[in-house]
């Protein structure tokens, strides 16, 4: 995670900025030195003319998240929460984000993800790709003290 409130000072607190990056495995470029990718995954942007939003860059094996435009915080205020089942138990504070393909240029791809449900409290919890097939969260890792 990312944070950088200081860097306003010069003209006064008026936009900040938190970045969650991820980092995963992928088999392409197969030179990839590391192994491994990281990416933006989440960014939370908070304006002080309140046009506060949610940006969700989710890019995982075989499954993309194409919402060209910032979800804004107030239209989610407007929204009812969703409850959703998933093996890890039950969520009562879920928001179902939809995707954007304003030219239909995405949608033939097989890593199309039509939707994100996000908890309020827990973040990414499940997604919807195209032909029925989804991701949901089914443990949560906690830190391994040595």
């Amino acid at each position: 995670m990312i944070a950088y409130p200081e860097a306003q000072a010069i003209n006064g607190h008026t936009y900040q900025l938190v970045s969650i990056f991820c980092r995963h495995s992928d088999p392409w470029p197969p030179d990839l030195q590391h192994g491994y990718l990281e990416n933006k995954f989440v960014t939370i942007e908070k304006t002080l003319d309140k046009r506060d939003s949610l940006n969700i860059f989710l890019s995982a094996d075989d499954a993309k998240f194409y919402k060209l435009s910032p979800t804004r915080i107030d239209s989610l205020r407007n929204l009812r929460f969703t409850s959703l089942q998933t093996k890890l138990g039950q969520y009562n504070d879920v928001y179902i984000i939809e995707d954007e393909d304003w030219m239909g240029n995405f949608t033939t791809r097989s890593d199309y993800i039509t939707r994100v449900y996000w908890s309020k409290s827990k973040g990414l919890v499940c997604y919807d790709k195209k032909d029925n097939v989804y991701w949901e969260l089914a443990a949560i890792l906690q830190p391994v003290t040595r």
